[in-house]
Formats: structure tokens, C-alpha cells, sequence
């Protein structure tokens, strides 16, 4: 008598400790993945002559190349930005 009382308590308790859904609902997280990276590719370059000043105010002259470049992201964007490069 003793273990049916025991496990009849047993059964309530569980009963209502386990988190019981409705049919057809489930639960998930609102989880949010940032696109990342695929790839990225050299779209153009080209060098550009610039004019420098030193300390004194004697203009010289330098060379930089610019280089574009865009990147492929995992949803289907793309980025396209400069990078400036002095020779």
C-alpha cells in the first residue's frame, strides 16, 4: 500500500513539474545570425600621383594606389569600399 501511495505521488509531482504544450505548438528561441563574409574580390585599382609638404613647405611628390574592393556576405549583400595604398 505504501509503494502505490508513493508512486501515485510520484506521478502528480511529475505531472506537473514537466512544461506540457499544446498540439501543434513548440517553443524555440528568437535566435538572430549575423551575416558573415564569403568572400571578398579586387573590383578596380589605379595609382594616383599626390603632392606632400615638409617641414619646411617644400612640396614633394608621392605616388598612392587605390584599390576597391567588395565583399559577398552570407544573406546576399555586398560592400564596396576603397583602400588607399602609399608606394
Amino acid at each position: 500500500m505504501k509503494t502505490l501511495l508513493v508512486a501515485a505521488i510520484a506521478a502528480v509531482g511529475l505531472n506537473f513539474a514537466t512544461p506540457q504544450a499544446e498540439a501543434g505548438q513548440y517553443r524555440c528561441a528568437n535566435t538572430y545570425y549575423a551575416p558573415y563574409r564569403v568572400s571578398t574580390c579586387e573590383v578596380g585599382r589605379w595609382s594616383q600621383c599626390q603632392v606632400g609638404y615638409d617641414n619646411c613647405g617644400r612640396a614633394f611628390h608621392y605616388t598612392v594606389t587605390v584599390v576597391t574592393y567588395r565583399d559577398f556576405y552570407s544573406d546576399g549583400q555586398t560592400r564596396t569600399y576603397n583602400v588607399t595604398y602609399r608606394s
